[in-house]
């Protein structure tokens, strides 16, 4: 559980906690670098695929969990994103994070196998609109919001590192 503590920034004050996720996002609203979202979204709803599933159709044909992915976002210091819901049980959630630069940066992240890490610029203003494209269109309409699409392969966490540090 968050401790409170006095007139910081997610209580309208002026202090910034560094150890506070609430403060994170308030300090980074108050300068403009995130868009609030103010009514519940869906990241990456499910869409229309024209790519068979494996098993004929069905997209819900593998169930595994890898709820370490949430972990390593709290450890590189993301903060979820309020009003973003999980949804249609691939359960894609919102999270911002800094790059080195300070840069903020939005992770669209699912435990579900499976399913990529997408990395979307949350200092564009149109961030929000490409963050709620499904899968098949960000593959073909390219939105520049979008930074990166990492896979859950090999070494994720270093690339995702060596993004982080070169943003």
């Amino acid at each position: 559980m968050q401790q409170k503590h006095l007139l910081g920034a997610c209580e309208g004050g002026d202090r910034w906690e560094l150890g506070c996720g609430n403060c994170r996002v308030a300090v980074l609203v108050r300068l403009g670098l995130l868009v609030t979202v103010s009514q519940e979204v869906e990241l990456l709803p499910e869409g229309f695929w024209p790519v068979p599933s494996p098993n004929g159709g069905n997209s819900h044909w593998r169930s595994e969990l890898d709820p370490a992915r949430l972990d390593f976002l709290r450890q590189i210091g993301a903060t979820p994103i309020p009003n973003t819901r999980l949804f249609h049980g691939r359960r894609y959630e919102g999270w911002i994070a800094l790059a080195v630069s300070g840069k903020p940066l939005g992770f669209a992240e699912c435990v579900q196998k499976d399913n990529a890490l997408y990395i979307f610029d949350t200092a564009q203003p149109a961030w929000l609109d490409a963050a709620t494209m499904t899968k098949w269109e960000i593959r073909e309409n390219h939105p520049t919001e979008l930074v990166e699409r990492i896979e859950h392969r090999g070494c994720w966490q270093q690339r995702v590192l060596d993004l982080l540090a070169r943003l």
